[in-house]
């Protein structure tokens, strides 16, 4: 499964490093994506050089799309393309994984309104159905709770797409 990571101006590095080395190392492609150009800076500064433009891809190619936390969630609000992606994605039940602040792009996308969902402490009466936990599976929706969850999101994420026996394999070699 391909997987399609958003990285908006201000995103949080743990969500997106974490995720994004936890797949890799698990075999799964993973194509980073800037939303209004190639280089992205992150809430604290660490700069990434994204692997596509949002202008340049198709949602078709692909069978997962990340959205990571952090002060940077406020471009993904705002950006009337991640909306049309993020509906696109949830038309197709592609799977769609939101971390931290996240969830609140998909509330306003309109996709979570009959899920449950976890979201960043302080932040529940902003999404229709919250709950508190660590990472929350309701269908083709993922979504984790804050940065200290993204190692659980980033193995469940390689449970769903490469399997679980894969999802074992990096736990291994990540915690020994």
């Amino acid at each position: 499964m391909k997987v399609l990571l958003l990285i908006p101006e201000g995103f949080s590095e743990i969500d997106t490093f974490t995720v994004l080395d936890i797949l890799r190392r698990s075999g799964i492609e993973v194509t980073t994506c800037g939303i209004a150009a190639s280089a992205v800076a992150g809430a604290r500064r660490a700069a990434i050089t994204a692997d596509a433009k949002l202008d340049n891809v198709s949602a078709e190619d692909y069978g997962m799309l990340i959205l990571p936390g952090g002060p940077g969630y406020k471009n993904l609000l705002n950006s009337a393309s991640v909306m049309k992606l993020i509906k696109a994605f949830a038309a197709q039940k592609r799977y769609i994984a939101a971390m931290c602040e996240a969830p609140l792009a998909l509330a306003k996308a309109g996709v979570i309104d009959d899920k449950i969902v976890t979201v960043y402490p302080g932040l529940e009466q902003q999404v229709p159905r919250p709950r508190e936990a660590k990472v929350i599976v309701a269908d083709n929706i993922i979504t984790c709770r804050s940065s200290s969850t993204a190692t659980d999101l980033a193995l469940k994420l390689v449970e769903i797409a490469a399997g679980k026996k894969a999802a074992q394999k990096t736990k291994q070699e990540i915690f020994g």
